[in-house]
């Protein structure tokens, strides 16, 4: 009962929101600048690995909103071993990844974590490895015109829908 009760985190620090990550222009621009590349301080994923075609798609979008300073938790449970791999393969190309399973344990609430297999990764993107730049105002008002593209034809499909 959580009644009366002040929240954990004001809802103008944590937000949640809609994200495809095979959708991510058309989410960004219809977010009301609530999802903006390269600005999440923290990103928090749970049983997200389960398919191999989507293996590409969330480690961009991982990128997508991450800055030198971003720490990302994923905890996985191995629900395909092909999608399992690739994404373990492949995020070792971009991020350094440390295997934080053992923590599971000293939190409250988490020790079930063990018992179902889960491992608990903590990622930062790599120096150098990222494409994005974004102390470079070019980069910003490339980004800004994608918005603006992405955003036409979402509002264009959503006409013709």
């Amino acid at each position: 009962n959580t009644r009366g009760e002040q929240p954990v985190c004001s809802p103008s620090i944590v937000s949640a929101r809609q994200l495809r990550w095979d959708h991510v222009d058309c989410d960004i621009a219809t977010s009301g600048n609530k999802l903006i590349p390269h600005s999440f301080d923290t990103i928090v994923g749970t049983d997200v690995i389960f398919c191999t075609t989507l293996v590409d798609p969330l480690l961009e979008t991982l990128e997508r909103f991450s800055h030198r300073g971003t720490i990302i938790y994923m905890c996985l449970q191995e629900r395909c071993a092909d999608a399992h791999k690739a994404f373990l393969t492949k995020a070792k190309e971009r991020f350094e990844l440390e295997d934080w399973t053992e923590k599971l344990g000293e939190v409250s609430g988490c020790e079930w974590g063990k018992s179902l297999e889960c491992c608990l990764l903590r990622m930062q993107v790599k120096d150098g490895v990222s494409k994005f730049d974004w102390k470079k105002t070019d980069n910003v008002k490339l980004e800004m015109r994608k918005r603006k593209r992405a955003d036409k034809t979402c509002r264009n499909k959503d006409k013709r829908n």
